[in-house]
């Protein structure tokens, strides 16, 4: 099963077109109007709910635009405006060397299971995606140094409430809350009997708390069934969700997480490392 993250699903894709080669010769010209971006927000794994990633660019007249993917989409739609403060703003020109990201290729650590992928987006003149510096868990010092400080000036606590508004918008309008999304703890003591007898000695050392937090989020509510096999050097657990779905929960033998794909559609809605 190859290292993909779930909750960059929206990122990845995207920034490869820009972000995956190398750039040598002349720097073109930049905007005079989007300084950098970025992406921010989401979690490893989870529902898309949790997992989506808001995004920013910093303008040169001191606005920061905030971004928010239009629901289950790859499409960005700006939903606010706020104003950064001179301080913020000066700090993140003279902390971000646009000129440095346009020839850094940072390396990535694909050796890495479950870690995040950090970009900064550089615009052209016509303000448009020129570059997405960054990538998978980037080893770059240079790179780390200027996202850190990026990160560090701009308003994260009001950035973090827009994207929680905008996480319970897209549920609302999907016809679902927070607490239709959560296992009772009756649903949990049956899905863990059922993965129990199942597992049978692996149970021991199995990561039920993971495997709760998945049904969770893939809404299995209460288990039909739950059977375990081997395919080779795979470990997983096949299970019937109430609504009749089939998922294959792939685990490394020793308990941990590392897929699940959705038997009846071919989807993965998570991927771990081999």
């Amino acid at each position: 099963m190859k290292k993909t993250i779930f909750a960059a699903a929206l990122v990845m894709d995207f920034a490869c077109l820009c972000g995956c080669a190398l750039f040598k010769g002349p720097m073109p010209e930049l905007s005079s109007e989007y300084y950098v971006g970025t992406y921010y927000g989401g979690c490893g794994y989870g529902s898309y709910y949790d997992c989506f990633s808001g995004k920013v660019i910093v303008c040169t007249n001191k606005d920061l635009l905030v971004y928010m993917p239009d629901d289950f989409s790859r499409e960005y739609e700006l939903v606010k405006t706020l104003k950064l403060t001179d301080d913020q703003y000066d700090r993140i020109v003279s902390s971000v060397n646009r000129k440095k990201l346009y020839y850094l290729n940072p390396r990535e650590r694909n050796d890495i299971c479950d870690g995040d992928s950090t970009y900064i987006m550089l615009y052209d003149e016509n303000n448009e995606l020129l570059k997405n510096c960054g990538g998978y868990m980037p080893a770059n010092q240079s790179f780390l140094s200027m996202y850190k400080n990026l990160l560090n000036y701009l308003p994260m606590d009001e950035l973090y409430q827009i994207r929680s508004d905008w996480a319970e918008q897209m549920m609302a309008e999907d016809g679902m809350t927070n607490e239709e999304a959560e296992l009772t703890d009756e649903d949990k003591a049956y899905n863990e009997e059922l993965a129990t007898a199942a597992l049978g000695d692996k149970a021991d050392t199995f990561n039920m708390d993971t495997f709760h937090e998945i049904c969770e989020a893939l809404k299995t509510g209460q288990l039909q069934s739950v059977v375990a096999g081997e395919d080779g050097p795979d470990h997983y657990l096949d299970i019937v969700a109430n609504d009749g779905t089939n998922y294959r929960y792939f685990h490394d033998g020793s308990g941990a997480l590392m897929g699940v794909e959705n038997m009846d559609t071919g989807e993965w809605p998570y991927y771990s490392c081999e």
